[in-house]
């Protein structure tokens, strides 16, 4: 008969792995934490010790390179708005029949922003008029634009300069459909440079359209432009990066100062884009001076990293020392117990903790090993301690006091120095940025100019207020308002506080002083929209000559109230108001009378017929989106935010006094300052909407913070990686530590529990190990333990039944007269026999 080995060699191989395990238990996360504290401390010593600083801060070039992009989109801007406007304008002409100079005539009325204007027959290249400076169109291959379609802007050179010329297309008597051309100087934006800092428009093929400041003298800096120009002519706008821009440093001089230069394409990801075609770069540089950044600690990643390897042993040590050797040590006195190995050998083990509670147990199981009869002591009440919590708390509070001082450090923003040239470029940034606010909230208002013109004795003016609407993605809606305040024509959505507008002068305004959202308008009366006024006829109701006023008389009884036509404002029946026809002047209340300003005696503007549009809160909210400036706000006269580039409650206070004060500090020119006080250090600086116009009257402001910590710097990044080295290390306690309580101290607390139940006498509970590791080896000792105990209490419940039947029968056999004879039966045996059978 063959025998096989294997079975039990495979069972004893089985038991050594349930002996001891070998990923699970209490071994694999000390390993891990010290493994992850070791990498955490290399990843500080790389970082935060091995941080070089630079010659030129980030912070510096990201200042030139906001700067260009700043010129770029103001030049994008102002092309796209000469092309929109000239477009729109030969709409007029598109079917209708007139002659080249009547046309000409009628552009220079409308828009005086072009230095010369031509009609170009494109077929043959024919002048048939031309207005201003000579339209440079030598060289000019047009005969491509004979069709419908219009040439798109280009880009020519006159007298030694270059012009921008823009296209359009109109129909006249002689020639049929010809081109409209207009031409214009193409120069850098307005915009706020410091004396030693030059801005430069570049074409495509790398010549300077326009310059801002001294021009480059070295050929080391021409090179620098160059490759700045090359560089943005390569890259090619998206939908995610719809701005092409950068820095370059240029090298040394023989001082040790470089040139810093920023560069951003004229260009933009919507093919539709005209600006795009001219392949235009805007170029902003500066020298800056060599200055060797220095950090405050410039040992600390060394310092800190050899700190955090001394405290990854610390730790391992302790946690090696008051968990891992006490739990081997219980497993170790378990198995003896439950192989039944020196039971007269006390348990040996701690004392405090779930693994002392556990020996003290262990202890006592042996005794009842030892001594069947013993009887199991009564149950020790509970007490709270901490156990296993203490060492882990140790632990946690150690690496949390290598990470705090860290997270301290890098939270010190005050002692962080910025460069002169970030808080000059967050000045001029502010003033370019309020420049532009102003001209954009001023071309709001001209843009309604011809619109009321056009209106002028329209029959059908909601119809041209739904065409303007779509041509003018800016406003949400626009709207004609009589003279008592009422919608008589309307293209969009009009907001509660339209009325306002009949008593307010022509420009830009605010509607309302509270609620939820500043509503913006461009307003224009129509009685000085360029409206021809009657003269020489009497007795029409509404007519007048100029500069005469005309006044409506209250009626006694109430008349019902007319119902207006297509643009005819409805009259009230209790203060009826002459209706003006068309060209008419507006008829202000009854009894008012205006002065030479076009006052009433109170002061106010009296109410008359205007067109309003009400802008967009993105439109305004898209002016202020600049990167690099921080958190910008539009405020008004009384420091009333109007308008943001984040959320922002509308009508509040500015959030932070430093930007109050601020303001009041910009009533002259730009104000900047660093203030380090009352909060995180900021680059504040605010700058009026001032100049000329309409908008410098209003007393508004443009208000920018730019937090310190925000800024690209040397220091910043250093305290930065700091502050990941120790956000890096408190993650690593969390995990390995809370991996500890979860997988080893709970089952050891539930362990120490059902010991001391065991041995106080519980033997029904049978005892299941949760996981396969040092806790549940002991458990499974537990169980064998209990089934030990039992089995004996069993064998000795059985031999004390038996003991009193033994000692009966020894009795009777040593009595002799309790013997009967053989054959013979007690008549109470047969009896009781007898009754059990019935």
């Amino acid at each position: 008969m063959t025998i096989s080995i294997h079975p039990p060699r495979r069972r004893r191989r089985m038991r050594r792995r349930a002996d001891m395990p070998l990923l699970g238990g209490i071994r694999p996360p000390i390993a891990v934490l010290l493994l992850l504290l070791v990498v955490v401390s290399g990843i500080t010593a790389l970082t935060v010790g091995g941080f070089r600083v630079d010659e030129i801060p980030q912070a510096v070039r990201e200042s030139q390179q906001y700067t260009a992009e700043d010129g770029a989109v103001a030049v994008r801007s102002a092309i796209n708005e000469n092309v929109d406007d000239l477009r729109r304008f030969a709409e007029q002409y598109d079917k209708g029949s007139a002659e080249p100079d009547a046309v000409l005539a009628a552009l220079s009325q409308t828009h005086q922003k072009w230095r010369g204007t031509a009609v170009v027959v494109p077929a043959t290249g024919r002048l048939l008029a031309a207005r201003g400076e000579a339209v440079p169109l030598a060289g000019l291959d047009l005969t491509k634009s004979a069709g419908t379609a219009t040439p798109a802007p280009l880009l020519a050179t006159a007298n030694g300069g270059t012009r921008l010329l823009t296209f359009g297309t109109v129909t006249v008597k002689s020639s049929g459909r010809v081109l409209l051309v207009a031409s214009d100087t193409l120069k850098v934006p307005a915009m706020a440079t410091s004396k030693e800092q030059t801005v430069q428009v570049l074409g495509a093929t790398g010549a300077a359209v326009d310059t801002a400041g001294p021009e480059p003298a070295t050929d080391a800096d021409k090179r620098l432009f160059a490759s700045a120009r090359e560089k943005a002519s390569h890259a090619r706008p998206t939908a995610q990066v719809p701005t092409v821009s950068g820095a370059l440093v240029g090298p040394a001089d023989d001082k040790g100062a470089r040139r810093v230069a920023g560069y951003a394409a004229v260009t933009s990801a919507d093919p539709q884009d005209a600006a795009g075609s001219l392949g235009l770069t805007v170029v902003s540089g500066v020298s800056v001076e060599r200055h060797q950044a220095e950090l405050r600690h410039p040992l600390l990643g060394l310092v800190a990293a050899g700190s955090l390897l001394l405290v990854g042993l610390v730790v391992a040590g302790v946690l090696l020392r008051t968990l891992q050797r006490p739990l081997l040590r219980l497993f170790l006195e378990s198995r003896r117990l439950s192989r039944g190995e020196r039971l007269d050998q006390p348990v040996a083990g701690p004392k405090r903790g779930e693994a002392g509670r556990t020996v003290r147990a262990l202890e006592e199981l042996r005794l009842q090993l030892l001594d069947p009869r013993r009887e199991p002591p009564e149950p020790a009440p509970p007490r709270r301690r901490p156990g296993i919590l203490l060492p882990l708390t140790l632990c946690a509070v150690v690496i949390l006091g290598w990470s705090v001082p860290l997270t301290l450090l890098s939270s010190d923003r005050d002692a962080v120095a910025v460069p002169g040239d970030v808080v000059a470029a967050q000045k001029n940034r502010t003033d370019s940025l309020a420049t532009r606010v102003r001209q954009a909230l001023s071309e709001s208002t001209s843009d309604l100019k011809p619109l009321a013109a056009a209106l002028d004795g329209s029959r059908k003016p909601d119809s041209r207020l739904r065409a303007a609407l779509d041509e003018h993605p800016r406003y949400r809606s626009i709207y004609l308002l009589g003279t008592d305040g009422s919608v008589t024509a309307k293209a969009g959505e009009v907001s509660s506080h339209a009325a306002a507008a009949a008593e307010l002068p022509d420009g830009i305004a605010l509607l309302n002083t509270s609620g939820n959202e500043p509503v913006f308008a461009a307003i224009i009366g129509m009685d000085t929209a360029g409206t021809t006024e009657s003269t020489g006829s009497t007795g029409s109701a509404g007519s007048t000559s100029a500069g005469t006023v005309i006044q409506a008389t209250a009626t006694a009884s109430p008349a019902p109230i007319a119902t207006p036509s297509a643009g005819t404002a409805a009259t009230p029946s209790a203060a009826p108001t002459a209706t003006p026809s068309a060209g008419a002047t507006a008829t202000p209340s009854a009894g008012a009378t205006t002065d030479a300003g076009g006052k009433t005696a109170d002061g106010r503007t009296p109410r008359r017929p205007v067109l309003v549009g009400e802008l967009k809160r993105d439109f305004v909210s898209g002016l202020l989106d600049r990167p690099g400036l921080g958190e910008i706000w539009l405020v008004d006269g009384r420091k009333r935010i109007v308008g943001a580039n984040e959320a922002f409650g509308s009508f509040a206070e500015l959030p932070d006094s430093r930007a109050r004060r601020q303001v009041d500090k910009a009533d002259k020119e730009t104000a900047v300052s660093v203030s380090r006080s009352g909060g995180n250090a900021v680059v504040l600086a605010a700058a009026r909407l001032d100049g000329s116009g309409q908008v410098a009257k209003l007393g508004w402001s443009v208000v920018t913070s730019q937090p310190v910590g925000w800024l690209h710097l040397d220091q910043n990044k250093a305290d930065r990686r700091a502050l990941l080295a120790a956000m890096l290390g408190l993650a690593a306690a969390a995990l390995c530590l809370g991996w500890l309580f979860i997988a080893v101290g709970l089952p050891l607390r539930r362990l120490a529990a059902n010991a001391e139940a065991l041995a106080a006498g519980d033997r029904r509970t049978v005892l299941y190990p949760v996981h396969h590791d040092e806790v549940g080896a002991v458990v499974r000792s537990l169980e064998v333990i209990r089934q030990q105990l039992e089995q004996r209490a069993r064998r000795a419940g059985d031999q004390g039944a038996r003991r009193p039947r033994t000692a009966e029968r020894t009795a009777e056999r040593s009595d002799p007269s309790s013997a009967q004879p053989a054959g013979r039966r007690p008549a109470d045996h047969s009896a009781g026999r007898d009754a059990g059978h019935r």
